[in-house]
């Protein structure tokens, strides 16, 4: 395969720097431990050209891909196996990760390349996208924050119904997270409550407010622990996933269930709201 990307369709190209050294950054693209405590819920990688990637966010939702490039502490590519839509259209995609030193700080870059211009792509390229500006926030909130610790997860995920404005509103309101600013007029730096748990409602700092997609919170009452929300591409399913580094596991498991507790409040039709 050559250094070119594997597709000259649409691509997703994203920056982040990064207070940390280059070093740490590929240890947090390539050992399984460390790319668990930013990206996935589960992960497993090889170490080198040729060798298998599989992460998982659940029993299903899972990804595998395989190491194309692997230049340690500068380029890492990851390259799905081609497969054909229904109109016969070979595709490939593939995760590029370029990694470089820059004043003093280490700058990822990231080509999410392959995907089609077609109208039929949208709403993929669209919950992709919003899903890597989320993670590459997160890596680098583990690694500027929380670099010596292990990611405990508390989430749900879980199918909603009606349109995915009408889930996110029922979900941040009063059965939900109790969101205490209005949910019309959400932006980067406000500062909210949500409840987390039965008991408490947490202070809160907005990060990412592209609702109803995605929505991304600052928790510090919970040592700066990290809340996504995102309703996925291509399906009436959401996820509620709180990123949490030193929190007592009590604590977590508290969270994990309100959070599917809300599920099964808001849309008891679903069985799959997380871990039991």
């Amino acid at each position: 395969m050559s250094d070119q990307h594997p597709d000259a369709g649409r691509a997703i190209e994203l920056e982040v720097e990064i207070s940390a050294t280059t070093e740490a950054v590929w240890q947090a693209l390539t050992e399984a431990a460390r790319l668990a405590s930013w990206f996935p819920l589960e992960a497993r990688t090889g170490t080198g050209k040729g060798e298998k990637v599989f992460v998982s966010w659940g029993d299903d939702c899972a990804w595998e891909t395989t190491i194309d490039v692997w230049e340690p502490g500068s380029h890492l590519r990851w390259l799905d196996d081609p497969w054909e839509k229904s109109d016969g259209t070979v595709v490939q995609l593939a995760v590029d990760y370029r990694i470089e030193s820059r004043h003093g700080k280490t700058v990822l870059r990231l080509v999410n390349s392959g995907f089609g211009t077609g109208a039929d792509w949208d709403d993929m390229y669209d919950g992709t996208q919003n899903g890597w500006i989320y993670f590459l926030r997160n890596l680098k909130h583990y690694l500027e924050r929380h670099a010596r610790d292990i990611r405990q997860m508390a989430w749900a995920r879980f199918r909603t119904q009606g349109t995915p404005a009408e889930a996110w509103l029922a979900i941040v309101g009063d059965a939900g997270l109790e969101m205490s600013v209005d949910i019309g007029s959400l932006a980067a730096g406000q500062q909210t409550k949500m409840r987390l748990t039965k008991d408490l409602a947490y202070e809160a700092i907005i990060e990412i407010a592209n609702v109803p997609a995605t929505f991304a919170a600052l928790v510090p009452e919970l040592n700066d622990a990290l809340l996504f929300i995102e309703m996925e591409a291509g399906g009436p399913t959401c996820g509620i996933w709180l990123s949490t580094y030193g929190v007592d596991s009590d604590a977590v498991d508290r969270v994990s269930s309100y959070l599917r507790g809300i599920a099964a409040r808001l849309f008891p039709d679903d069985d799959h709201a997380g871990p039991q």
